[in-house]
Formats: structure tokens, sequence, C-alpha cells
């Protein structure tokens, strides 16, 4: 699915894309020409009809080359999962183009008022919204009240033509500054009927697996999947350096020394078991997707632990495996350093934060959650 050409191409603009603050424009065109930012479209707009797993090693695949590639790819194809529920009309003007790319972040941080003429009025300021600079929509989590200013339900995606939306240069960060990842906003919007869903409550109106797949669950699993592939390209980079470098001092090269065989052996290890492990819950999940037509609580519960541990383990991997390289690793001649800083942005997302084992303990124990949140 990630062609050799592709994948050089990332890796290529990867240093770049990190100096920019964004993905490089040959790099979304080639993203557009190899179709990753339709996998999880609905088909009936377009879509390329990719089931979970495969959209997942498609954004593992391009995270092993610049993680922030990888994340944009996962933001894209997560929020495009919304498309399942909108009205046909609107799925199909925000979807229906070729060029098609949203982006966007799901907390409520803005409010939407219907006003006489049955549209929403919307103000909000977003942060996180990576891969913003090149989306065609954008959306943005809103507490939404009726006339009267009764709140309607809970968190309501709404998505705003991106000529509409401000955005804010605020993305100077450590690690994965190539998703652009910038604040954004919009004052006094009005946003017509049907440009928003609430999240985790809303029926489908494109029904497939991937409608019935848990929403949060595969967001998490996305972020799990730009981990793995980041925590897999760090192996690649201290195995090549341990053989090429012979640290001050010494008369063995790294490779030679034995505390590096036993970490790069546990660290690879533990990231394919990781991997493994999250591929399992996810083929479980869509297994009962495709068959029974919705996952239950316990296998939303196992996702969102497969993919909590595997971003949180691939972490702890490659800070291992940085401190394995020792004082070559903190040179920017080598890509060890930004498989660190870029893992470790990676483990802010709030869909695999450490309170996830929290949720998920607090099940297990008979404890009631909200499923919404799973």
């Amino acid at each position: 699915m990630v062609s050799v050409d592709l994948s050089s191409l990332v890796a290529q603009r990867a240093t770049e894309a990190e100096r920019l603050g964004r993905l490089t424009n040959d790099v979304v065109a080639a993203l557009h020409e190899s179709g990753v930012y339709r996998n999880w479209i609905p088909t009936a707009y377009g879509g390329v009809g990719t089931t979970a797993a495969d959209g997942l090693d498609c954004i593992r695949a391009l995270s092993s080359h610049d993680g922030a590639v990888g994340w944009c790819a996962m933001v894209a194809n997560t929020t495009s999962l919304l498309g399942h529920f909108l009205p046909i009309e609107v799925a199909q003007e925000i979807y229906g183009p070729p060029q098609a790319v949203t982006g966007g972040a799901a907390q409520p941080m803005g409010t939407a008022a219907a006003n006489r003429d049955d549209q929403l009025v919307v103000n909000g300021r977003w942060q996180w919204g990576s891969g913003t600079a090149h989306c065609t929509h954008i959306g943005g989590g809103c507490r939404v009240t009726d006339r009267h200013g009764e709140q309607l339900g809970g968190t309501h995606f709404v998505f705003f033509d991106r000529s509409d939306v401000e955005i804010h240069d605020t993305w100077q960060v450590m690690g994965l500054a190539g998703t652009g990842s910038n604040d954004y906003e919009v004052k006094n919007l009005l946003v017509q009927e049907g440009f928003s869903v609430e999240m985790g409550v809303a029926p489908p109106v494109a029904d497939d697996p991937l409608a019935r797949f848990s929403l949060f669950g595969l967001l998490a699993a996305g972020v799990a999947s730009v981990s793995v592939g980041i925590a897999q390209r760090a192996i690649a980079e201290l195995t090549a350096m341990a053989v090429e470098r012979t640290p001050q001092g010494s008369s063995r090269t790294l490779a030679a020394r034995a505390s590096t065989q036993i970490e790069l052996a546990k660290a690879t290890a533990t990231v394919d078991a990781s991997w493994g492990y999250l591929l399992d819950a996810v083929d479980n999940c869509w297994h009962h997707a495709e068959i029974d037509g919705s996952n239950s609580l316990e296998q939303r519960l196992q996702l969102r632990s497969a993919a909590t541990d595997a971003a949180r383990r691939c972490a702890d991997t490659v800070r291992q495996l940085y401190l394995t390289a020792g004082g070559e690793a903190v040179y920017l001649r080598g890509d060890l350093q930004k498989q660190f800083r870029d893992i470790h942005v990676a483990t802010q997302h709030a869909m695999i934060a450490e309170r996830t084992y929290e949720l998920v303990g607090r099940a297990k124990l008979g404890f009631d959650i909200d499923p919404r949140l799973l």
C-alpha cells in the first residue's frame, strides 16, 4: 500500500518538513496520488474501502520513514470516518472531491448555537490542528445548544470550509514539527444544518464495518500505529549506527558491546509484540463489526488497552535505544534523536494517555464507565 517511491520521498523530505513546520507540497501530492487520504472515506463517496488493519499498517509504514507524515495520514483517515454519519449530500460535498482531506480536533473547545434559520453560529479555538495546512475542510469539537440555549447531547464535531478558518502559528515544538499542528479558530461562523456529527451517538448513514467500528478505539489505534512505526525506525537507526560507530575512548564498535546486542533484541521483541497484540485486538473488533454489527464493551476495552500499551511501550523502547547509543545519539546528523523527540510528542495524545489504563481498569473491576469514551 505504501510504495517504494512514496517511502523514499517521505524519508527525503522529513528534514524539510520539520524546518517548514508542515508537510512539503510534493509529499502531500504523493499522498493524494497513492490514495492514502481516501483509505477510510466511505466507499459511497469514492473511498478506497481499506480495512481497519490495512489502514493502520499504512500509517505505521509511513511513520517508519517520517512520524509527521504518518501522523497527518492518521488524522486525515480517522477524521474521514465521520463521513459515515453525515447526511449524504453533505458527505458528498466534503468527501466527494478527489483532493478532499479533513482534519481537526474533537475536544469540545467551541460553542455552536442554533439560530432561527436552522444554522449553527460557531465560535471556538482549538489546539492540535494537525495537517490543517493542506485540509479542504477542518472540524472542531463543540457544545451545541438549541434556539432556547439548551444543550443538545454530548460533543458534536462541526465541519468548516478551510477558507473560513483562521490558523495561528503556534506549533513551535520539540517533535512531530512537520505535522503543522497549529491552533485554529472560527468566530461567529454560520454553519449550515447537517455539517455536524454527535460523536459516538449518531447512527451511520453510509453503513459498513468502519462505521460500526469503535471510533475512539480506531483513533487510539492510529496513534499507536504511528508510535510503532517510529520505534521500528529507531531500531533500524541504532542497528546502522552500532555497526558504523566506535564510542569515544573505546576500541570496539557499538555493535560489539553485549549491552547493545541485548537492547536491540529486547527492543525488537517489545515492538513486534506490541504491534501483534494491537492487530489482534483490531481484527477481533473488525470481525464482530462485520458479523454482529457492533463492538462489545469487552472488545472496545481490549482495543483501547492494546493501543495505549503499544504506544507507551514503544516510547519506552525508543528512550532506551537513545540511551544505548550514548553521546552519538544527540547529533543532528543521525535520525535517532528525531525518533526520540517525535515519539515523546506522540505520547501526549489523549487517546493513549496514562489515564486510559484507569478507564480500562475501572471497567475490569466492575465500576460503571461511559461507553462513549471507548
